[in-house]
């Protein structure tokens, strides 16, 4: 991972770094391979890398990946670290992803973690069972209602991650804030770790537009200042009433820092107790702009 610049004080390093997995392929940016890989590179080599995560592509376009990745040495030496989002033909996806990283010094990327969905815990089963255990595996579990403790639980269970969905193209998308507590307090209560896709552009939650089309939906999105503080809270056995404000907040002025801990209004955060908690809970988020999440940190960001 890239270090961070000098300017960015520690607390921040603990709660972002490399927490941004880049989903450029996908709504509402749907650049093609060639721009988001370009885009993935250009973003390797600014101040802000130390935030970036894994570039996110599925398994149907690992071959239009390779051709646009890169070759030879250079290549090589700094692969691009993929998370593969694989469908229903899970043996057939596998076999892909492995031949493909069979190839990585060729083309310069290579598949370390893997995302799919399940609809029940049933089908975790299945796909955590056919999916190799030496990969990270992120299932996202899609019915955040009815049966979404017996998907963690299985998740877990089968030494799997957990993956929510936190927006979307339209308001409809967006879960409301006791479906998405829900999740995290299963996910807390099981030590389940998790990453988070969708809608995660800004910082705090507020009305913004879904789409960048000046005609599109707008909705009332949550921002991941608001995801990681509720996670924290519950991490560390707090209240969900709380957790729910955390969730619901939306002003920036409401987070700052004091020496090595980011203040949430007068709630402490240890950077020591965020780095642990990003490690072991909340490992990041997929978000299809790099630079828009980072854009709204107040001045105390030191970017």
């Amino acid at each position: 991972m890239t270090s961070p610049p000098a300017s960015i004080p520690p607390v921040l390093r603990a709660l972002l770094a490399g927490a941004i997995d880049y989903a450029g392929l996908f709504p509402p940016a749907e650049l093609t391979m060639a721009a988001a890989v370009a885009q993935y590179q250009t973003h390797r080599d600014s101040p802000d890398a130390w935030a970036l995560g894994r570039f996110v592509v599925p398994v149907s376009s690992l071959d239009a990946l390779a051709q646009e990745a890169g070759d030879g040495a250079e290549a090589a030496e700094r692969l691009i670290p993929l998370t593969a989002l694989i469908g229903a033909a899970t043996a057939d996806d596998v076999e892909a992803i492995e031949r493909f990283n069979r190839a990585c010094a060729v083309h310069g990327a290579r598949v370390d973690a893997i995302e799919v969905k399940a609809a029940t815990d049933s089908v975790a089963r299945a796909v955590l069972a056919a999916i190799p255990a030496r990969w990270p595996r992120y299932v996202e579990v899609v019915a955040l209602g009815e049966g979404l403790g017996a998907s963690l639980h299985e998740i877990a269970r089968s030494g799997g991650f957990a993956k929510v969905r936190t927006g979307g193209l339209t308001p409809e998308a967006i879960p409301t804030p006791d479906r998405l507590l829900d999740f995290l307090e299963g996910a807390a209560r099981r030590k389940l770790p998790f990453k988070a896709t969708a809608g995660l552009h800004h910082a705090v939650r507020g009305l913004h537009r879904l789409r960048a089309a000046p005609d599109g939906p707008s909705g009332v999105m949550y921002g991941y200042l608001n995801l990681m503080i509720a996670s924290a809270i519950l991490w560390r056995g707090g209240d969900r009433t709380l957790a729910r404000e955390a969730l619901l907040e939306s002003e920036i002025a409401a987070f700052t820092i004091n020496g090595d801990a980011l203040l949430w209004h007068d709630l402490r955060f240890e950077g020591d107790a965020l780095g642990r908690m990003r490690a072991e809970f909340f490992h990041g988020f997929g978000s299809c702009s790099f630079t828009e999440p980072l854009e709204e940190l107040p001045a105390w960001s030191g970017r």
